[in-house]
This record gives C-alpha cells, structure tokens and sequence, in this order.
C-alpha cells in the first residue's frame, strides 16, 4: 500500500494537534492544570530552607495572651524579641488597618491609649517588611482601599534585546488595603500579600512584582529577602517573553505577568512553626532565628489565612510566603523553560504523526498500544523534568497528538473502509443486475414475447410498490432498498419457462388441458433451479436468493387460494409475488401475443380491479388504480 495513503490522515492530525495547542481550548488547560497538580503530588518535595521560619499566632498564643489583634505594644515586643533574638529580616502576613483602641489606660483620660506608636518604634528599630493588599477595580476589598505610605522596589532592568519598560505586563493594581500609616512608615519594606487562585480555585502561581501607581511593589517575601540580604534586584527578559528574576547569585524565573509557579515544600506546617506565645513568653531556645526571615502570620482557627493548594486544600497563607521567599534564597524552584512551549507544540505533532503511522501501519490494537507507549513515556519524563530540575512540562501537549493522531487515522481507515464497502457494494449490484438480465435474457432466446414481458415488469413492479409503499402499513416493509430489490428481481418471474417444450411455449392456439398442465410447471422449474443453485452455492439465508423464490415461486397465486402450485391464500403469499401477480397479469392482457390481440388498457384495468380480493391483494389494486395514470400502457391508449 503507498505511504501516500497514510500519509494524508497523519499530515491532517498533526495540523490538528498543532492548533489545538496553539488554541489551547479550556478543556486542554484543565487537563494541564490536573497534570501539573498531579506530578506535584507525586514528585518527592525539595527540601525546606533552614533560613526561613514561621511565628504563628495560633490557638496556644490567643489562648495565653487573649484574643486576636492583640494590643500593637504587645506586638511590639514581639518584633523587639525576633530582632534581638537575631532574626535577618521580619515580615508582617497580617495588616493592622485600624488604630490601636486596647492599650494602657492613659493617666489624663482614664479611657485606653493607642499604642501604634510603640509597635511604629519597634517596627523602626528592625529590619521589618510591612504586608499589604492591592485592590482592583472589581476586588471586593477595593471599597476599603485608601492612600498607603508605602515603600516601593524599583528592579535594575537589563533590557538585553528587548525595548521599553519590562514590567509592562505585571499586575497594575488600582488601590491598596494597608496598615495605618504610622506602621507603614516605621517599616523598612513594603510587600503584597496578593494571592489569587485559578478559576477552578487552586492556587499554583503567586505575583511577585506588581504595580501601583507607577510604581513597583515586591511580593511579602521578596521584600523579606532584599532586607535580609541586601542583594540588587534585576529583572531580564527571556525569549518566550517571561521574566529572569534575580537576587543576589540566585535567580527565579516568572512569566511575563511576573508570576512564580508555587513549589511546595510539602503541606502545611513543613516550615517550623513557632508559637508566638512562646516567643513573648521566653520559652524559645536561643539561636531558634539567627539569621533567618521570620514570616508573622496567623494560623488559629477563626484568624487564619488559607488557600487550596495541589499538596494542601487548606495551604497557610504565611506558609505560602515562606516558600516564595525559600525559592528567592536559592531554594527549588518551579520553573517553565524558555523552549517549553516550542516543545509541547512539537511533541503534540510527533504524537499525532506517531499515533495516526502507528494505526494506519500496524492497525489498531499495536497502533493504541505504541500510542500508549509513547504516552507513557511523555508523562514519565515530564514527571522526572520537574523532579530533578523544577522544569515545568505538560505531557497534554503530547497526549493530545497522540488521541488526534489515532481519532483521524481510524476515522480515515473507517471512511475509506466504508467507500470500499460501497464500492463493493456497487460491484455486487452489478453483478446481480448481469445476472439477473443474463437470465431474463435466456428466456428471450426461448420465446421473444416472454422476454419482453420479463423486462416491462421491471418498471411496472417499481411504480406499483411505490405507490403501495404510501400506505402505512407498508411503509417500513416497502423501504427504497426493498422495492430496488424486488423491481429488479421482477424479470425472472417466468423464468422457469425455460424448461417448457417448444411445442406448448410457442403454440399460437389455445394449450389443450396437457398443455396447461405443462406450462403451470414453469413456476416449479423456477423455483427449483434457484434451489439448486443457492445449495451448489452454499448460500443461505441470502435475501436477493429468497426474494427471487418468492416471486418465482408465487406470481401465480390467487388471494382466495385457488392459484398454483401450492394453492396459497390472503397474506399467506408473499408480498412480491402478489405485487408481480397483478402486474403480470395487466402486461399479458395488454400486450399482443400470437395466439391473442392486445386488450386496451382501460379494459385491462378493469380486469384487474374485477379481480380485487379474488385474485388479487386488495391494497395491491387500490395502488394500481392510484399509479394506472402513469403506467406507459396507459399513456398508448391516450
């Protein structure tokens, strides 16, 4: 078979597969984003960094010093004992949006006093990054935003090749939701604590740089890291249009939202958490923050901030920090490689080229199982990818050429087996017809009249069946199949006069009664040579063969019963040797034969209808009055 032929399906499935990944339809993003969760969960978690720590304001610390916002001197002194106790930088997942109302009772007034002023001092006497939250213009909690004193981080960017400003695609918020300013502007950083899921709800990227008015704002934990480390922030651009981000020696890649694909140490609480009770209350041992980024957070029930995650549904959101800021320290990261898209758009052709070969060369069962294969292989290697590098590659590129490759090869070897059967189908037809005029045509040989007579009821049969297949209770048993079949097979009526003497076929008188018995046998003789050549042919059950015995065997029947040769009565004939019946009785009368003149055809129909429900099926009579109009004998007599 030419490679031409297999060639056309694996060329269109590849084009397919290729638009498909270019057009990324929602179904194949949902399919990406169940692979990328799932070679998550499966994927063995990097490490934690020992430089990252968690103080928690959980149910120990509410239970010892009170319920949540605490007094802003009793945070004060937290900050002071992190500070002290060695901590690189302190990072607030909380905001303090109110002045403070629960403080000492002041002197003057008796009421109480705020204490912001406390917390500011703190704040100022530490390497402290104050969280805060964009709004946008369809945010809920952009009623609540108002003018904030906050510390911008403007990268240094390296243009490279690239022109203009790089941030341009980032996130521009229209507001921010924020401390009270004398926090604000105690603090040495600002930073978002924005984190905002997929619309199924699963959080799997978090911004790290955005934008307010004009000005750029790091996440909470790249601004953890700039005051930890001191370290130049640079932003370069990458081919694929997303972002280099580095700080210090260590780099992480973003898209070009400046996006950071989450890779989760592991669900929450991996980090250590440390009660922040335990921290005011002395109780941590010495060293516990030495050199870390310390994230203050709450994790109590009521207070807490949590999000779904693919390792946790219910993710703390301190947690979430603390891991961005991990990765910024040169921890693993989730990185999608500048080629990845090139490369699932060649893997998604390949697989549709491999699938659609593969099922067109070695059929379908070692096609799906070379399809499955190769499957399998993508979906391995993109799960070891992530594992030993953090590279972000989705194997639905790859599975999707493969599930076009065999969906188009099969559907094309399905049609072009279907045009074959058609064609077949035609052949057979042929076939028939030839034999069937080849037989009509031998009943020529022996007597003219007869032959004539075969051919014209061709045309006579498929008129009277289409008229009679109005009728309702015909209508699924005349199908167009059906009376094809029957119309065609019309001829061999008299085909068993092939076996009748000369003498008693071409007599020009009457047949004495001899005679007549003689000519009454042609319908045995029909029958009984298609018997024989249906069992030297080892057909059975075939229905052209039954249908041609039907009406050889039946034409001569009577609805009352009196016909030959089996005297068979009403409905107990077949439905095509009562259709013949009539018509080949209307031929006889209005043809000329050698031993009588042709009757016109007006009187032959009235032949035929005298004969209603004598000789003839009623319903059958009542169609060929309905179709006698537009029979050619009829039209002669006009």
């Amino acid at each position: 078979m030419p490679l031409t032929r297999h060639a056309a399906p694996a060329v269109l499935a590849a084009v397919l597969a290729g638009l498909v990944v270019v057009a990324r339809p929602t179904l194949l993003v949902d399919l990406d984003r169940a692979t990328e969760d799932a070679t998550a969960r499966h994927t063995t978690p990097p490490p934690v960094s020992p430089r990252v720590a968690i103080v928690a304001v959980d149910e120990a610390s509410l239970a010892a010093l009170g319920q949540w916002p605490w007094p802003r001197d009793v945070v004060g002194r937290l900050v002071t004992a992190l500070h002290d106790g060695g901590a690189a930088s302190i990072a607030f997942d909380v905001l303090f949006s109110e002045p403070d109302r629960m403080g000492t009772p002041s002197a003057e007034s008796g009421g109480p006093t705020s204490t912001d002023a406390e917390l500011a001092a703190a704040i100022a006497g530490a390497p402290v990054a104050a969280g805060f939250a964009l709004t946008f213009e369809d945010s809920p909690l952009a009623s609540a935003a108002r003018p904030c004193a906050l510390t911008a981080l403007e990268p240094i960017q390296r243009q490279g090749s690239a022109q203009g400003d790089l941030l341009t695609g980032v996130f521009h918020g229209t507001g921010a939701v924020c401390s009270v300013s004398v926090l604000t502007r105690a603090a040495a950083a600002s930073g978002t604590i924005n984190a905002s899921a997929d619309d199924d709800g699963v959080l799997r990227r978090v911004p790290v740089l955005t934008r307010l008015n004009g000005h750029t704002y790091p996440t909470l934990a790249l601004a953890a890291v700039h005051l930890a480390t001191r370290a130049p922030v640079v932003i370069e651009p990458r081919v694929d249009g997303g972002l280099r981000l580095r700080v210090g020696d260590h780099e992480v890649i973003l898209d070009a939202r400046g996006m950071l694909p989450l890779r989760q140490r592991g669900p929450g609480r991996t980090y250590p958490h440390v009660s922040a009770g335990d921290v005011l209350g002395g109780r941590v041992p010495a060293g516990t923050f030495d050199g870390r980024l310390v994230f203050i957070g709450a994790t109590a029930l009521g207070v807490r901030d949590v999000m779904a995650t693919a390792l946790d549904p219910r993710f703390p959101g301190v947690e979430l920090h603390a891991t961005v800021a991990d990765a910024l320290l040169g921890g693993a990261t989730a990185t999608r490689p500048e080629f990845a898209d090139a490369l699932e758009f060649a893997s998604a052709v390949i697989g549709a080229l491999v699938a659609s070969l593969g099922v067109s060369l070695a059929g379908v069962g070692l096609g799906a199982g070379l399809a499955a294969a190769v499957g399998v292989g993508g979906w391995v290697g993109t799960r070891m990818a992530f594992a030993s590098a953090g590279a972000v590659l989705s194997p639905v590129g790859l599975l999707a050429g493969l599930a076009m490759g065999g969906a188009v090869s099969g559907a094309w070897q399905l049609a072009r087996e279907r045009r074959r059967a058609d064609a077949e189908g035609v052949r057979h037809q042929q076939a028939q017809r030839l034999i069937i005029q080849t037989l009509t045509s031998l009943t020529a040989t022996r007597d003219e009249d007869t032959g004539r007579h075969a051919r014209r009821t061709q045309e006579y049969v498929r008129l009277l069946a289409t008229t009679l297949a109005r009728q309702r209770r015909y209508r699924d048993v005349l199908t167009p199949d059906r009376i094809d079949l029957i119309a065609t097979l019309a001829p061999l009526h008299d085909i068993g006069k092939v076996g009748i003497s000369d003498a008693v076929l071409n007599k020009t008188g009457h047949l004495t009664d001899v005679e007549y018995a003689e000519m009454r046998t042609h319908a045995d003789i029909g029958h009984d040579s298609l018997l024989k050549a249906e069992h030297l042919a080892g057909v059975h059950d075939n229905e052209v063969l039954t249908t041609a015995k039907e009406i050889v065997y039946t034409h001569h029947e009577r609805w009352d019963g009196s016909g030959y040769p089996q005297g068979l009565k009403g409905t107990n004939i077949p439905l095509p040797g009562r259709l013949v019946a009539v018509i080949d009785v209307y031929d006889a009368l209005v043809e000329a034969r050698a031993y009588k003149p042709a009757l016109p055809p007006e009187q032959a129909l009235e032949v035929i209808v005298q004969g209603r429900g004598v000789h003839f099926d009623p319903d059958i009579v009542d169609a060929f009055v309905a179709c006698y109009p537009r029979l050619p004998g009829a039209r002669r007599s006009d």
